[in-house]
């Protein structure tokens, strides 16, 4: 995290290492919905390449139940990233979601 811009956001960079590749984004996070009773929430992420074209967008839904819960997540990639292919780009997406979630287990 870079900073609180605001109740609800940050704004964030993130590396992310793809294959012999390295590349940094910048951006938002912003939680845009969140059900405390549900124990659910919906975070939007909008961030861009640092020094290129591309960016890299998601909606992120986490919903926790007993014992564990699930992470949704629709990404949208171009630029640098987006060239790796599917299989690069969804193993990097994954190692990053398993990341997060082992954060949040920490809380």
């Amino acid at each position: 995290m870079l900073e609180t811009t605001g109740p609800n956001s940050v704004r964030a960079e993130i590396k992310v290492k793809m294959g012999a590749m390295s590349l940094n984004f910048t951006g938002t996070v912003e939680i845009v919905e969140q059900d405390a009773g549900a124990h659910r929430m919906v975070m939007s992420v909008k961030s861009k390449e640092a020094g290129g074209q591309g960016h890299a967008n998601a909606n992120v839904v986490i919903a926790l139940r007993d014992g564990g819960g699930t992470i949704h997540t629709n990404a949208q990639i171009t630029g640098k990233a987006a060239s790796m292919g599917e299989g690069v780009v969804v193993a990097v997406l994954d190692a990053l979601i398993k990341d997060f979630a082992g954060k949040l287990a920490e809380i």
